[in-house]
């Protein structure tokens, strides 16, 4: 079954959605059939709801698709109990199929009769199985930054969202200028940065080619390096020499470390 489209959810005054579709109220009067259809595999329930969390309690506040909530207040949620889950970050394996994707951190929030009774967060981000030897590398070598370019139009949508790979930003349906049309690494969903000085030559010849724009250099973290799983690529990402070192290789603290030996230039 095709990924199916979040309902959305108002959360004490904060739009998002949730990754999960709450039942109805049964013989509710009203709630109407529409004379709009909405046929769409991204949606086999034919409807999407709006839903507020205010105070601790649920509410359903809207539909469109194939129902219409009548004119009054919202209708409060006694009717449900379960948990709701609400995905955060950036996509860590799209799944083709209901609401099974998996994104960095999740809140679950468990209902009782309307009411929230327990919220917790969850990091769905594994843990960087050389963690400890890259962070004493890091350390040792004095990384002080990362650093990541773009455009600065695209700097609002970072601010709201955070730094997010190509098919998330998609997914997602946000707004971007993407520095390349494809991505020849295979890592569709990465963000590409720069140890402690940013790759200008790729810098400059964006710049050339979009000499209407202007560009921004964020400063990132360096602990990036160790607590989220990366790939370190010892040339161009793009180029086949890294291309053909297996994924898994390429995000082990020998890969890293092979960022910093000489090597021979051809010659």
């Amino acid at each position: 079954m095709t990924a199916q489209t979040h309902e959305i959810l108002i959360l004490e005054g904060q739009k998002t959605s949730m990754a999960c579709c709450p039942p109805l109220p049964e013989n509710e009067p009203r709630i109407t059939k529409s004379a709009q259809t909405m046929l769409s595999s991204a949606c086999w329930r034919g409807y999407i709801g709006t839903w507020e969390i205010k105070q601790g309690r649920l509410f359903l506040v809207g539909l469109s698709g194939n129902y219409n909530l009548g004119e009054g207040e919202p209708i409060f949620a006694d009717w449900l109990s379960g948990e709701i889950t609400i995905p955060e970050g950036e996509i860590l394996n799209y799944i083709h199929g209901g609401f099974a994707t998996v994104y960095e951190r999740e809140q679950r929030i468990h209902i009782e009769r309307g009411v929230v009774v327990k919220a917790i967060e969850v990091s769905n981000r594994p843990t960087h199985q050389d963690a400890s030897e890259i962070k004493k590398f890091v350390e040792s070598r004095g990384i002080m930054s990362l650093l990541h370019f773009t455009r600065v139009a695209n700097v609002p949508e970072i601010l709201k969202h955070g730094l997010l790979g190509r098919e998330s930003i998609v997914t997602r349906g946000l707004s971007a200028s993407f520095n390349d049309q494809y991505r020849y690494d295979n890592a569709a969903d990465s963000v590409c940065a720069s140890i402690s000085f940013p790759n200008y030559k790729m810098f400059y010849s964006l710049q050339q080619r979009s000499l209407d724009d202007d560009w921004v250099v964020l400063r990132l973290n360096p602990k990036i390096l160790w607590e989220i799983p990366c790939a370190y690529c010892f040339s161009n990402a793009a180029s086949s020499k890294v291309t053909k070192i297996p994924i898994e290789e390429r995000m082990r603290f020998k890969a890293l470390a092979s960022m910093f030996e000489d090597i021979p230039q051809a010659s």
